[in-house]
């Protein structure tokens, strides 16, 4: 619709011209006879173009339909019907629960032991030799005294061999030394460390710490929830695709967009096994006393605790939250050997 001669001739050129294969023509002309704006702020008109998105940029460029129409800039792409620097195209890996994983290739597993330790998330495949080295890691240990499956509580950051750490009750570590951030979305102190290459802040929302690797554009989000016995935690990895597309191993996988050889190994041999695949990602000498065990229910004289269980975890809202994430709560909470009043504590989800 529109009202006006103006206007409506305008959206006439626009109708006319947008969307045509490309065919030399010279709409500019007309559209500056009849003082039409060629396109919105923030786009740029295109004889022969086509809309670059996160997806299209890892495609095939000559397979690309080149229309004409109004786009975005060179070097920019839509991200939510804007227009954004390409490295804004990420992808998200993130680990929560009794470990819960998915992979930046959105592959779900499970890892369930009584090995405590430090676990390799991610670290690059390749870096150019003026980039600098670094790893994500997990920290695993015992999740609490009703269970002897470990859970991940914190986060270590190893850039260039500076360690930062993270834990829950705001304990933050660099490089042995405690670290104070006392104030909201403002960034805390690491010693020589220029904030472009390594920042930490605490963020607004509760118990929440935003670590950015600039060199690189990665950001890691720390997340801790207390309830009075029990914690939930969980650590999310943000790359962008220019930079870590196909080039990310780990625990975290191998972001290609295809969940087939997430589980690769250190030397690269692809496994179906799990518990394999994990084992080989511990970060310094291996545990030989590790034991893998099956899920432990609850005992027959809390049976309740199961069905509580799915009455609580039913609290997550489907709308925001992805049907992985009410499963996950639901045999996280049916495997802990806790009662009825712990469970309902879990309401804070």
């Amino acid at each position: 619709t529109c009202s006006g001669l103006k206007e409506c001739k305008c959206e006439a050129l626009k109708y006319f011209f947008g969307n045509r294969i490309c065919d030399n023509t010279y709409q500019t002309k007309y559209f500056r006879k009849h003082d039409c704006d060629l396109c919105p702020d923030g786009l740029e008109w295109k004889n022969c173009g086509s809309d670059e998105t996160c997806d299209s940029i890892k495609s095939d460029n000559s397979k690309k339909r080149l229309v004409e129409g109004c786009f975005c800039p060179k070097n920019l792409v839509k991200i939510n019907g804007r227009c954004r620097p390409a490295k804004d195209c990420t992808a998200k890996c993130s680990v929560y629960g009794d470990p819960n994983y998915r992979t930046f290739d959105n592959k779900d597993f499970r890892f369930r032991s009584n090995c405590s330790g430090i676990y390799v998330l991610v670290q690059p495949k390749t870096l150019e030799a003026d980039e600098p080295y670094f790893q994500i890691l997990g920290v695993n240990t015992r999740c609490n005294k009703f269970t002897n499956a470990t859970c991940t509580v914190g986060v270590i950051i190893n850039y260039q061999n500076n360690i930062l750490e993270v834990y829950g009750n705001k304990t933050v570590i660099f490089n042995k030394e405690n670290v104070t951030c006392n104030y909201k979305n403002a960034y805390c102190p690491l010693g020589k460390i220029p904030l472009k290459e390594l920042s930490i802040k605490e963020l607004a929302e509760l118990n929440t710490f935003q670590i950015d690797i600039g060199k690189h554009d990665i950001i890691v989000t720390y997340k801790l929830v207390n309830s009075e016995q029990h914690s939930l935690r969980s650590v999310t990895v943000e790359v962008p695709m220019t930079t870590f597309h196909n080039n990310t191993e780990g625990l975290c996988g191998v972001y290609n967009d295809d969940g087939f050889d997430d589980f690769s190994l250190q030397n690269g041999v692809i496994v179906e096994d799990v518990n394999v695949f994990v084992s080989d990602w511990i970060y310094g000498e291996k545990k030989d006393n590790c034991k893998i065990f099956q899920p432990e229910y609850c005992p027959a004289n809390i049976t309740e605790c199961y069905f509580k269980a799915h009455e609580n975890c039913s609290l997550v809202d489907t709308t925001r939250f992805y049907k992985r994430h009410v499963e996950s709560c639901q045999a996280d909470l049916g495997r802990n050997r806790i009662t009825h009043a712990d469970l309902c504590k879990y309401k804070i989800m």
